[in-house]
């Protein structure tokens, strides 16, 4: 009798170990990073938090199929993960690799919903020449494309900033984030950062410390300032009237960087000031609000 008891109880345990919702529980049990819920808004960021485990080596952080930098800060891994203006999925997952006993293991580490916002429309009349582009024009454009890439292309892996990113300058927006915009009642884009209300020769301030990957005339932004500040963060300062800054600087937070004007692709003077985290541009004035 007890023979055949133990018998059974070998086979139940034998079926249990195959069964799917038992393999689930031990795997989240194996699992030494917790999973985190988040819920982010088309066009936004935030930090994600995971607390460090000593027996194992962070290797690759996978959000939606595209790597996400990191950075062990103490006894947190952080990361920022933002979600594109135009997507459309409504959740994914980010997915840690790390190294046990010299083996890859991949964990869930997050859990991401995906928020719908709504955005306003606007109508800008700026000169024709620079719709209708001549070749002259397009080929410089082309140039300056490539030359952006490049200087987005090697980000700093590790944080170049210990402070909370603030915004340029404490002005009225004349034009909000994710704008549709129509160009002479032809064109049409979306708007990739804020607009701040600013007259010629205004001082800008970097929104945080970070090195300056990109100072120059640009034939739609004007002369342009472009911030590595690093974890795949940058900062762009557009249209400005003068450059105050070189490639390879290092700048601390709210060091000048430029003056404010009207250059480029523009109607009026403004500091155009955009956010870009892991290749996603997000709304800066959200972005702040991160501590």
């Amino acid at each position: 009798m007890i023979k055949n008891y133990v018998s059974f109880l070998f086979i139940c345990v034998l079926w249990s170990c195959s069964h799917k919702n038992f393999s689930s529980i031990f795997a989240n049990e194996s699992n030494p990073y917790p999973t985190a819920e988040l819920a982010i808004r088309i066009g936004e960021a935030q930090v994600l938090s995971i607390p460090t485990n000593g027996d194992v080596k962070p290797q690759r952080l996978i959000c939606n199929d595209v790597p996400i930098m990191f950075h062990e800060m103490g006894t947190t891994l952080k990361a920022y993960v933002a979600v594109p203006v135009k997507t459309s999925i409504k959740s994914f997952i980010c997915e840690l690799t790390y190294l046990l006993d010299k083996k890859e293991v991949k964990a869930i580490v997050a859990k991401v919903k995906i928020l719908d916002k709504e955005f306003q429309s606007e109508v800008l009349n700026v000169p024709q020449t620079t719709i209708d582009l001549s070749k002259k024009d397009l080929e410089r454009y082309l140039k300056e494309k490539e030359i952006i890439a490049k200087a987005y292309a090697t980000p700093n892996q590790a944080p170049l900033f210990y402070r909370p990113f603030v915004a340029p300058l404490n002005s009225v927006l004349t034009s909000t984030y994710g704008r549709k915009r129509i160009y002479n009642n032809q064109k049409e884009n979306q708007h990739g950062g804020v607009d701040f209300r600013a007259a010629v020769d205004t001082p800008v301030p970097a929104a945080n410390s970070g090195k300056v990957v990109l100072a120059m005339d640009l034939f739609f932004s004007g002369k342009t300032v472009l911030i590595d500040h690093g974890l795949g963060i940058f900062t762009m300062y557009a249209h400005l009237n003068k450059l105050k800054t070189r490639v390879g600087e290092y700048v601390p937070q709210n060091a000048i960087i430029g003056l404010s004007g009207m250059t480029g692709r523009v109607s009026g003077p403004h500091l155009h000031w955009g956010v870009r985290v892991n290749s996603i541009n997000v709304d800066g004035m959200e972005f702040i609000k991160i501590k």
